[in-house]
């Protein structure tokens, strides 16, 4: 049984972030600190490529916060206000678009693949 069925609207999106807040901020630090042999070189390569790892934690910590402010305000958007479950929550319009978007690619794979081969070539080129 979901433990998030049927509580208020400020609870689950409380939750959102305290559940997510430290195993991201965690993975941040991990991807930071792969970079940090490269701050703390005392050759011209460190002197070069210092920028690197500061651009690097900056948008990295940018983005946990983004993470844990944007996905609950995402969510009161999207989800429903009060505990109805997920009946009420596959009616929204934006769950039924999505829902027929990836049935219409279910449905036709070979041009979905075909479609997506030629984006990528088409992306690849300069």
């Amino acid at each position: 049984m979901d433990k998030a069925k049927g509580l208020p609207q400020s609870s689950y999106l409380f939750r959102i972030g305290s559940n997510t807040a430290m195993p991201l901020l965690g993975a941040t630090i991990i991807a930071a600190s792969a970079f940090i042999a490269v701050y703390l070189s005392p050759d011209s390569a460190g002197e070069y490529a210092r920028d690197l790892f500061l651009v690097l934690c900056v948008s990295l910590l940018a983005s946990w916060f983004l993470a844990l402010v944007q996905v609950p305000i995402c969510a009161r958007s999207w989800l429903p206000a009060s505990g109805g479950g997920k009946k009420q929550a596959a009616e929204g319009k934006l769950h039924k678009f999505v829902r027929r978007t990836i049935s219409l690619f279910i449905a036709h794979k070979a041009a979905t693949i075909a479609s997506d081969c030629v984006l990528l070539v088409v992306s690849g080129g300069r």
